[in-house]
């Protein structure tokens, strides 16, 4: 407007709300989550108030923290990010490391896995975006994951070849995460031991068989 405008005056609907001199408005309505309906008219004391302009606009509910957000302790290659499927509205969920950025989960997502994340210890924060307005959750859902360190591999195998009926296989122990070994015959697993155990019989082989 132009000429002897002094002011604008605000509009909820048919309401007069505000009075501003300034070409812009910040209107937070009070009635929460909804589709507003706000017109601005122009103001002069000769004139009076002028018709007003309106537009409308829909106000998205702050999204509220996943349930069940929880990270693994339990791997070597990295951590796998958990939580419950969200209801509400929403454009995706935001994947943070340590306070920084990492990844964008879809909508409908609930996981997610970090092969980057490092050694030891490592925090996340799982933040939910809501629908077109790029608002995000004032309380993001937190949880603590651990990447474990990739055992080595047994050193010292050895395979007994002087009995009829079975092998008999040694090795030293290996070092790192983890909770037992697997023993192989060729491309089959034949069978698992705990950590502490550092031997195995194979009793399943067939007479004059070389394996390894």
């Amino acid at each position: 407007a132009s000429g002897a405008v002094e002011g604008y005056v605000i509009f909820l609907a048919e309401d007069s709300i505000d009075y501003t001199t300034n070409l812009q408005y910040v209107f937070v309505p009070a009635g929460g989550p909804g589709i507003y309906s706000v017109g601005v008219a122009s103001y002069s004391s000769f004139c009076g108030t002028g018709t007003p302009e309106y537009a409308s606009y829909q106000l998205f509910a702050q999204p509220e923290p996943v349930s069940n957000f929880a990270a693994s302790n339990n791997r070597c290659d990295g951590v796998e990010l958990t939580w419950d499927a969200y209801t509400g509205v929403y454009d995706g969920l935001l994947v943070y490391r340590n306070g920084s950025e990492i990844a964008t989960a879809p909508i409908g997502a609930t996981s997610f896995f970090d092969a980057g994340a490092s050694l030891g210890g490592t925090h996340y924060a799982l933040v939910t975006l809501s629908n077109l307005t790029g608002c995000i959750e004032s309380d993001s859902a937190t949880a603590d994951g651990t990447v474990l360190q990739s055992p080595t591999a047994p050193q010292g195998v050895v395979a007994s070849d002087t009995s009829c009926s079975n092998v008999h296989v040694t090795w030293s122990a290996s070092t790192g995460a983890f909770s037992g070994y697997t023993i192989w015959r060729g491309t089959d697993s034949i069978g698992f031991v705990g950590a502490a155990v550092l031997e195995f019989t194979d009793t399943g082989i067939l007479p004059g068989t070389t394996e390894s």
